[in-house]
């Protein structure tokens, strides 16, 4: 192979020619955008269940949305995070499934179960542009402290998170 690549050398030298140009050529037509449309199916749903035990948000709520997910079609798999009054759960659907049709039927069936959760359980949150997505959930919770007070103290983190430099965005939720 190598002995017939030295003999036509020639031939050999105009390939890599070809590839070079072609490539050179590519890379100026190509389309470029600095901030390119990233769909990625991939959703955050966050639910509030004020002053709920860890046990009673995992039962009451994950649960049932979990449930939920695994009746649609395009639904992967989902990592769930239960803590004390708040759940997350990231939802991975199957890869080349038309997402904004999944994230429509989501909301929908989301909707849905809203009303078979308790009462005090906090409209669901469904974040399908996890490229804007915070990078560091903060959860205050505490005995002793009421709403007022968690605020007041989730307002001065902000404060004080503003000064760290690459920190451009903050949300409060659940106030």
């Amino acid at each position: 192979m190598i002995g017939l690549a030295i003999k036509n050398r020639k031939i050999v030298f105009y390939l890599l020619l070809c590839i070079f140009v072609g490539g050179i050529y590519s890379y100026i037509v190509m389309p470029k955008q600095e901030a390119p449309d990233l769909t990625a199916p991939v959703a955050r749903l966050t639910c509030i269940y004020p002053g709920a035990s860890r046990e009673d948000v995992n039962q009451f709520v994950t649960r049932k949305i979990e449930e939920e997910l695994m009746n649609m079609d395009a639904f992967d798999y989902c990592d769930s995070y239960t803590y004390n009054s708040i759940t997350t759960i990231i939802v991975f659907m199957k890869y080349g499934s038309d997402t904004d049709k999944v994230w429509t039927e989501l909301r929908r069936n989301l909707n849905d179960l809203q009303e078979e959760l308790p009462d005090e359980v906090m409209p669901i949150d469904v974040n399908t542009n996890l490229v804007n997505t915070a990078g560091m959930i903060i959860s205050l919770t505490g005995e002793g402290y009421d709403y007022d007070e968690l605020g007041f103290y989730g307002r001065k983190i902000i404060k004080d998170l503003k000064d760290v430099d690459g920190v451009t965005k903050f949300e409060m939720i659940g106030e």
